[in-house]
C-alpha cells in the first residue's frame, strides 16, 4: 500500500505517532545516559575516597613534598 492510497489524516496521524515514539525513545536514552554518568561519577568518587584514606594511613612513610623541594 503506497502513501497515495492512505488518507492524509491517517498519514498525519502515523507521522505524529512516529515522532512521538522517537521523542520518547530519545528521552529514555537520555535518562539512561544520565543514570550511567551519575553511577560512574559515584564510583570515581568512591575510589578517590579510598585512595585518600590509604594516603592518610601511609603518609608517614614518605617525606613531605616541601622538604623534597627544599622549601
Amino acid at each position: 500500500m503506497d502513501r497515495k492510497s492512505i488518507p492524509l489524516r491517517e498519514q498525519l496521524q502515523l507521522a505524529t505517532d512516529r515522532l512521538a515514539k522517537k521523542t520518547r525513545d530519545e528521552n529514555m536514552v537520555q535518562r539512561d545516559v544520565e543514570k550511567l554518568e551519575k553511577s560512574l561519577h559515584e564510583q570515581r568518587m568512591k575510589n578517590m575516597r579510598e585512595i585518600a584514606d590509604r594516603m592518610k594511613h601511609d603518609g608517614w612513610m614518605y617525606p613531605p613534598v616541601d622538604k623534597l623541594l627544599g622549601l
